[in-house]
């Protein structure tokens, strides 16, 4: 099969393990055989970004806002705020 890897998006997750076998249970029809090698089912059609974007971009939302949370914290006990 001809093409390359295109990095989508990345993010940090404790546990990912389980999120990542939720995605690739629920991204089975758009995953292709890549190579024969180790990580054969690491690869997907670009559609599946579509999918896996908005999963990655809610964990996102979450680290944004417990450091939101973190900086009001400390700012409310300097009295910065």
């Amino acid at each position: 099969m001809f093409g390359f890897p295109f990095p989508v998006f990345f993010v940090i997750i404790p546990g990912a393990y389980h999120v990542e076998q939720w995605l690739h249970c629920n991204l089975k029809a758009l995953n292709v055989r890549f190579t024969r090698a180790s990580g054969k089912s690491e690869w997907f059609w670009f559609p599946a970004a579509a999918f896996a974007f908005p999963v990655m971009a809610i964990f996102w939302g979450l680290y944004a806002g417990l450091f939101w949370l973190i900086i009001t914290i400390f700012s409310l006990q300097n009295g910065t705020l």
